[in-house]
């Protein structure tokens, strides 16, 4: 099931509500990915644009980038390219291999993550993704200019490209080169195919460029050494001339290394990010726990985070946010003691986007962190038994529902992305089904209660297994008309308009929820001297008492906050003008 909202408003991050302490030590500063952002709202204001999200470093990132893939999908549209190396939707993977294409994993000296294909005299490859064919019309083939290389040609769909059937791999030692090639949009196959000498080639990129949408792209290999990296001067040219090409709008870099040497080699990787795509966001990702060497992975943390901000590049801590790798354990999140669970990266991939606000700037927040089935949890709460964030506490809706303005929403989809309930404050586009049901017939997770009513099960007896529920409080006003003995009914309506055609004895609010503020204008009618002598115990007024302006159509008006039942008086504004 997955939960889209409307934006919340201005500088209220989720986080903020119910983990302030952790939220603004991972955070530090507030984070907005500027470049990014721009390229979402550009695309949700309908230019065709791609959102390129490179991916940098170990395994680690790769993972991460899978748990928030549904949501980066979301916001783009739609996949609209990728390339390189990479396990996610959309990596260029290799399909057909003819003669003998060696792969190598420590060519440092042309590619910062060492991955180059050497193609011998005859051989070939095909590139696709995932084995099949790719949707595009732009292709761009990465390669090495190297003394005394061969020549290649390049074919889409086994017919060669105009202008590219003779391409030469040799030039300044170790050079990048890039052939694009244009073809009709249609599903294609890229081949390169040797001719003379030998030649490496870096990778593939593909683009649809009719669409708008995601075009993600990896640059890793698992376990590779940043000094091994940054090392080579001609490595780092060459990254910098891809970036200066593509021009990613995001990068993500998550390594497990070796603080000896890592504040020197990220030295050396961020004035080369900067000098190739200086409005590139880079995010510095911290390393959750791990069951080994974990001292030296907190080292390592800080000083991603020292080189971020020395940078001026984001930093997300994802080790704080578990504490330790025992509390990780205690959550289930371990994974193999290395990479944390599928689920962990879930967790932090949703707690990443709140914390950036990546995804609020064309008006969609990620509430969520996992959503299981009866239970559903959105956003984190504390377990006390491990001291540490729960993936089992659920958390109620109502804090969410009451940060919402008017015309933002919460909109709940099915696992087929069928729309199953909307609300909003705005009541025209407020829905829901007359009846839900998430889990088995016995036991209803979701269910419509009443007009203005959700309640949200993790069980199907009200009561026995923490069940909450989640009031959408109106801001109309009611008006009633009073004298005598009153009773205001607070769910109609937390604006109450009271016209006294008489002298009140006693009033009373029923139907408030703790938290919920009660706002109540006792107005005078054409006649006035109009008085109020009692109120319910309920009421706890300033001063114990409200003596109301008595002149013809004067309004004064009381702001009562509902704590544990108690109505409180919080604001008073008397004698105003009609």
């Amino acid at each position: 099931m997955r939960v889209e909202g409307g934006e919340l408003l201005a500088s209220q991050n989720l986080s903020d509500l119910f983990a302030p302490a952790v939220a603004r030590a991972n955070l530090g500063v507030n984070l907005r990915l500027t470049q990014s952002n721009a390229k979402l709202q550009a695309i949700s204001a309908g230019t065709v644009a791609r959102w390129k999200w490179l991916n940098v470093g170990d395994s680690y990132t790769g993972k991460l980038y899978l748990g928030i893939q549904p949501a980066l999908l979301a916001a783009a549209g739609r996949l609209a390219g990728g390339g390189f190396y990479g396990t996610h939707s959309g990596a260029i993977t290799t399909n057909a291999t003819t003669g003998t294409v060696t792969e190598q994993t420590a060519a440092f000296d042309a590619w910062p993550s060492g991955i180059t294909h050497l193609f011998s005299t005859g051989a070939s490859r095909t590139y696709g993704m995932g084995g099949s064919t790719v949707v595009a019309d732009t292709w761009r083939v990465y390669y090495v200019k190297e003394p005394g290389a061969g020549t290649f040609k390049i074919q889409i769909d086994g017919v060669d490209a105009v202008g590219f059937t003779n391409v030469s791999a040799s030039g300044t030692l170790g050079q990048l080169g890039v052939a694009t090639i244009s073809t009709t949009l249609a599903a294609h196959a890229l081949t390169v195919v040797n001719l003379t000498g030998t030649h490496r080639v870096v990778g593939v990129v593909w683009e649809n460029s009719t669409v708008a949408g995601l075009m993600p792209m990896a640059i890793g290999q698992a376990g590779i050494p940043l000094n091994s990296a940054t090392a080579s001067a001609t490595g780092m040219a060459n990254l910098q001339a891809f970036l200066a090409n593509e021009l990613p709008d995001v990068m993500t870099l998550e390594m497990k290394e070796d603080s000896s040497y890592y504040a020197s080699a990220l030295s050396t990787l961020f004035t080369t990010t900067q000098a190739g795509a200086p409005l590139m966001d880079v995010v510095g990702i911290g390393s959750p726990p791990i069951a080994s060497n974990d001292a030296d992975q907190v080292i390592q943390n800080g000083q991603l985070r020292d080189a971020c901000r020395t940078y001026g590049y984001a930093f997300f801590d994802s080790y704080s946010i578990y504490g330790s790798y025992a509390k990780l354990t205690a959550l289930g999140y371990n994974g193999d003691g290395t990479h944390v669970s599928t689920a962990c990266d879930q967790d932090r991939g949703a707690e990443l986007l709140r914390q950036t606000g990546l995804l609020g700037a064309y008006g969609r927040t990620i509430f969520e962190g996992l959503v299981k089935t009866p239970k559903l949890t959105f956003g984190r709460a504390t377990d006390a038994a491990v001291g540490s964030i729960s993936a089992e506490t659920s958390f109620g809706l109502d804090f969410v529902i009451r940060h919402l303005n008017a015309n933002r929403w919460i909109e709940f989809r099915g696992s087929t992305d069928q729309a199953l309930a909307r609300i909003a404050e705005t009541a025209g586009v407020s829905w829901f089904p007359d009846y839900l049901r998430v889990g088995d017939a016995a036991a209803p997770a979701l269910k419509k209660e009443s007009a203005n009513m959700i309640g949200v099960r993790q069980g199907g007896v009200l009561g026995n297994q923490g069940d909450f529920s989640a009031r959408a409080y109106t801001s109309q006003p009611q008006s009633v008309s009073v004298s005598g003995s009153v009773t205001i009914d607070a769910s109609a309506g937390s604006v109450i308009l009271a016209t006294l055609t008489g002298n009140v004895t006693s009033w009373v609010i029923t139907n408030s929820a703790s938290g919920q503020l009660v706002e109540v204008h006792f107005i005078q009618d054409a006649t006035g001297s109009r008085t109020i002598t009692g109120a319910n115990a309920s009421i706890k007024l300033a001063g114990g008492a409200l003596t109301l302006t008595t002149t013809a159509t004067k309004r004064d008006v009381v702001i009562l906050r509902n704590i544990s039942g108690g109505l409180y008086e919080v604001g008073r504004s008397m004698n105003i003008a009609a």
